[in-house]
């Protein structure tokens, strides 16, 4: 193991990990100029440190997957107790993120991703991941979102809270051929404060949001479908045992501005303090739904095919 001291920057501790695979920063900030790329091989970065990016400018990516932009690298990372800052009040742009695409088999645990100008922990195309009690606070757009084909994504007792977009959220790529969200799951979260708590958006199939905590976000929890076109859509999507409270608008909608939801589970949500609590719009098909105590705004219900007692 090698015990970094406060001041190394990315390149002191990326060299680190190529030598030790085991790094351990120290209590402190570790000021990075440019993203952290993280090397393949299954190394394991952790401790108490803080890593900040300090260059002004357009934003800045702060960790980044081995072959990044390309696909590929930094499979077997474990990630554990950092803190990882971004510092969006000194950037212009909107692209700083923690980054991994094509990655395989990562786990972050008890990490904190703070103040990035964009989504704060973003999986493109990563298989077989966990993060487990992550903490995500006041990215300009989401907190955590699993992307593009990834699969086997599982998100475990996070708090998300004070995001431009959604706390937590599966979004497929809206692209053509087959960029499916598959098998993935957010459970045990609370989301507060945020545009959306948790969300699924555009070829997200097979999937569960479970046992969440949302409350004053605009909308709790927001099956959309696809944002450009009818062939992305949302399917088989398990919304079941969260509580949900004081959202702006709704506590539950399902059915996007253009793509449809089908075949939504919404099972025993307990719903309350909201103009709406459950929204099934005109592109809502087939949804089932049922012991969801709604004690707000009650249901408004444009859906095809609805199940719903």
């Amino acid at each position: 193991m090698i015990e970094l001291a406060p001041g190394a920057n990315q390149v002191a501790i990326r060299d680190a990990l190529v030598q030790s695979k085991d790094v351990y920063l120290q209590p402190g900030i570790f000021p990075c100029t440019a993203a952290l790329r993280i090397p393949s091989g299954g190394v394991h970065l952790w401790g108490p440190g803080t890593i900040k990016l300090t260059a002004a400018g357009p934003g800045y990516d702060a960790l980044i997957s081995e072959n990044y932009p390309s696909s590929g690298g930094s499979d077997g990372a474990v990630i554990e107790q950092i803190t990882v800052d971004g510092n969006r009040l000194i950037m212009t742009g909107d692209t700083s993120s923690c980054v991994f695409f094509g990655s395989q088999d990562l786990r972050f645990q008890n990490v904190t991703i703070k103040n990035m100008a964009g989504t704060g922990l973003l999986f493109r195309s990563v298989k077989r991941a966990k993060v487990l009690s992550p903490t995500l606070l006041d990215c300009l757009i989401d907190g955590f979102c699993a992307y593009d084909d990834s699969a086997s994504v599982q998100v475990r007792d996070g708090y998300g809270k004070g995001h431009g977009g959604y706390a937590f959220l599966l979004m497929g790529a809206e692209a053509p051929g087959q960029h499916q969200i598959v098998d993935c799951s957010i459970q045990g979260c609370e989301a507060e404060q945020n545009a959306q708590g948790f969300g699924a958006s555009s070829s997200v199939y097979r999937s569960v949001i479970q046992g969440n905590i949302a409350h004053h976000n605009v909308i709790n929890i927001y099956l959309a479908g696809s944002l450009l076109d009818v062939e992305h859509n949302v399917n088989d999507v398990l919304v079941e045992g969260n509580v949900l409270s004081f959202a702006g608008s709704r506590n539950i909608k399902v059915g996007g501005p253009t793509g449809f939801v089908d075949y939504a589970r919404i099972i025993a949500n307990p719903c309350q303090d909201a103009p709406v609590d459950v929204e099934l719009t005109a592109r809502a098909r087939s949804t089932y739904g049922r012991s969801n105590p709604l004690r707000g705004g009650g249901l408004l219900n444009n859906g095809i095919g609805t199940d719903w007692l």
